[in-house]
């Protein structure tokens, strides 16, 4: 089926504006999801404009998830650390000063 100019262009911009999977999309418009990735992908690269990669996408979610759990466990191990040493400061400081 051949479909026109604006039915492509109106199904592609869908895609770029929707937060729906291309599959569901293509579903609902009653048309192949594979052709309409193509016609997705195909205006990203002519566009210039950033391709969708669902696997790098986990991965990237993963990576961030990994550091901020290793971000929260070194600076709430350092904020243990310095408040470990402020105690110590002050204690060393009431320790020294002089009674009145």
């Amino acid at each position: 089926m051949k479909h026109t100019r604006e039915f492509k262009e109106s199904a592609i911009q869908l895609v770029l504006n929707s937060n729906e999977e291309i599959k569901t999309i293509a579903q609902d418009l009653g048309m192949n999801h594979k052709t309409l990735y193509n016609w997705v992908y195909n205006y990203k690269r002519e566009n210039n404009l950033q391709t969708y990669n669902r696997t790098s996408s986990k991965i990237s979610i993963y990576t961030v998830c990994v550091i901020t759990v290793n971000l929260k466990l070194f600076f709430g191990a350092a904020s243990s650390r310095l408040q470990a040493i402020h105690d110590a400061k002050i204690g060393i400081r009431f320790s020294n000063s002089k009674p009145g």
